[in-house]
């Protein structure tokens, strides 16, 4: 007769051991929490923590500033000398979407607008000799306006969207792949010398001029769709142009960003990042609109890029892309745009202008979910949840849920450190982050139990 029986092991438990961090990327490998859906906060390899908080721009009576430009395009800024003190003071700028470039009065508490009628338009602060300038580069002309609100035409004709402040000469962008430049430190001035001003003829990059950017110690021309790397030596006539080797779509002029380790730029291709002579497409896993609306805006924060677009569901968004090549939605930015000493501008949907800050020094700030996909904390089979441990600072609420059972507890961080001791039988288990401001989840460890099982062992007796 053949039996079978039915021996178990010694009856104790096995206590693991799983070190989870977080990744916003469901298709991520290895033991981690992936977020499934991720609201007002950042979830990263670094880490759960809240989006930038938002700080009022004031004027030197503490009143915040409002555009009052209903079609605001861009926000920005420049820093002049103050007519009664030794220091200096912020001067605010709004371009709008039809082409009109306005400027803060603080005797009329408004935006006064300066220069109308260009459509297209680029600014540029300028300083010379302790006087500052705004360079307007439009698709009608080169214009210069004074911080009084006074402006000179400087170059009437043939001109596109697009100019640079270069090694003490302003280069502006003309039709036909021609950059003109200024003598040094006169920016009214373009005559065709050997001291003083010239033009430069490029090779063909594909299409018109549609951005110049200083990186790197070097001028990138941007066409429709090629890139050309201008280097420049003592003078602007010895200069090498080289052709950045590029075959992604037409890119969108106002998303060139300039970063310190790259230049970023969108494209009906999606978010390319141009470092050097390389360019390469980013596996954003983003849908990007088929067609530039000419309404883009961007900015950087931190050191990362940051571009608004107008998307195929007929809304704006905006997002943040990090070093890795991932990418993080914030709430829409009106009339996103770097202002002096790297302050990101924009105005809230009642126009009032603010800029991004760090944790804690902010008015307006945003609490933050991040719910996880299942995870089995790296074993398979069914085991027990003893503990949790939580790396961080500030304080959070989290929700752990297993075979239709839910577990809540809030949890303030001391040491940069919290426990939850618990008793969470299951097979896979899923979480809930709430982040408060100022807090932040770097890690999670959990400590389980291994339950024990039979084993068959056949008996021929």
């Amino acid at each position: 007769m053949r039996c079978v029986k039915r021996t178990p092991y010694t009856v104790k438990t096995r206590t693991r051991y799983a070190r989870l961090r977080f990744s916003d990327d469901p298709n991520d490998r290895g033991n981690v929490l992936k977020a499934a859906v991720v609201n007002q906060c950042e979830c990263g390899k670094d880490g759960i923590r809240p989006l930038p908080e938002w700080a009022p721009v004031t004027n030197k009576n503490g009143a915040q500033y409002k555009c009052n430009i209903s079609n605001a395009l861009e926000i920005g800024s420049r820093k002049v000398e103050d007519q009664f003190t030794d220091g200096y003071q912020d001067v605010y700028y709004v371009l709008s979407r039809t082409g009109i470039f306005y400027m803060y009065v603080e005797e009329m508490n408004a935006f006064q607008s300066v220069v109308t009628g260009r459509k297209r338009m680029v600014v540029c602060p300028l300083m010379k000799d302790g006087t500052a300038q705004f360079a307007l580069f439009t698709t009608h002309g080169f214009v210069l306006v004074n911080a009084d609100t006074t402006y000179n035409v400087i170059i009437e004709k043939d001109t596109v969207a697009a100019g640079a402040y270069f090694r003490h000469r302003v280069f502006v962008g003309m039709k036909n792949g021609i950059l003109k430049y200024s003598a040094p430190e006169d920016f009214t001035n373009f005559t065709e010398s050997v001291e003083e001003g010239g033009s430069i003829r490029l090779p063909d990059g594909g299409g018109e001029i549609i951005a110049i950017k200083v990186f790197d110690d070097a001028l990138y021309v941007f066409f429709q769709s090629g890139i050309i790397r201008l280097k420049v030596g003592g003078d602007p006539c010895e200069f090498y142009a080289e052709k950045i080797p590029y075959s992604g779509g037409d890119i969108f002029a106002r998303t060139v960003c300039v970063c310190d380790h790259a230049i970023y730029f969108l494209t009906v291709n999606g978010v390319y990042r141009l470092q050097g002579k390389q360019v390469e497409r980013l596996e954003l896993g983003i849908t990007f609109p088929l067609k530039e609306q000419g309404l883009e805006g961007c900015a950087v924060w931190r050191g990362m890029p940051m571009m608004r677009y107008y998307d195929t569901d007929n809304k704006y968004k905006t997002i943040i892309i990090r070093p890795d090549g991932t990418a993080l939605f914030i709430p829409d930015l009106i009339g996103l745009s770097s202002g002096d000493n790297g302050k990101v501008l924009f105005a809230d949907s009642q126009r009032n202008i603010y800029h991004l800050v760090d944790d804690g020094q902010g008015s307006v700030w945003f609490t933050g979910n991040v719910e996880t996909l299942k995870n089995n904390l790296g074993y398979v089979g069914r085991k027990c949840l003893r503990k949790l441990c939580f790396y961080g600072e500030g304080s959070c609420t989290v929700t752990l849920k297993t075979e239709g059972k839910s577990f809540t507890k809030t949890f303030t961080f001391e040491n940069g450190f919290a426990e939850w001791f618990l008793h969470a039988l299951g097979e896979y288990y899923t979480f809930s982050f709430t982040i408060e401001r100022g807090s932040k989840i770097r890690e999670v460890y959990a400590e389980f139990e291994v339950l024990t099982r039979y084993k068959e062992v056949k008996n021929d007796d």
